[in-house]
C-alpha cells in the first residue's frame, strides 16, 4: 500500500494516487474513452415478482388506466371530515402549511 502526504489530504491505496496525480495534472488532460460492453444478464435482472407488477401495469396502462400517487398529508379539516384529524396524526414538521396532517384514509386523495 502506498501512503502520500500531502498538506492535511492523506492518499492510501494505488487509486487513490491515481486520483491524485489526475487531479493535479486536471482530469481535462485525461484521455476519454467509452466504457466496455458489457454482456447482458441471461433471462433479466428482474425478479418474479418484479415482472409481474411491471407486466400488470403495462397491462393496465393499455387498457386506458393510470397509476396515481398520493400524498399521505392533507389538511386537518379534510382530515375530520374523514374521520382523522387527531392530535396524535397531526404533523410537528409538515412539509407545507395546508399539508399538517396523515391522511386517516385513501379516500380522501
Amino acid at each position: 500500500m502506498v501512503t502520500l502526504r500531502r498538506g492535511a489530504a492523506t492518499v492510501d491505496g494505488k487509486a487513490d494516487l491515481v486520483e491524485e496525480v489526475a487531479r493535479i495534472e486536471g482530469f481535462d488532460a485525461l484521455p476519454s474513452e467509452p466504457l466496455p460492453e458489457m454482456p447482458r444478464a441471461a433471462g433479466g435482472v428482474l425478479t418474479v415478482r418484479q415482472t409481474r407488477v411491471r407486466n400488470a401495469r403495462r397491462a393496465l396502462a393499455a387498457r386506458g388506466y393510470a397509476e396515481r400517487v398520493t400524498w399521505s398529508f392533507m389538511r386537518t379539516e379534510w382530515a375530520k371530515l374523514f374521520g382523522g384529524g387527531d392530535e396524535r396524526l397531526r404533523l410537528s414538521n409538515p412539509i407545507a402549511s395546508d399539508l399538517d396532517c396523515m391522511r386517516p384514509a385513501i379516500l380522501p386523495t
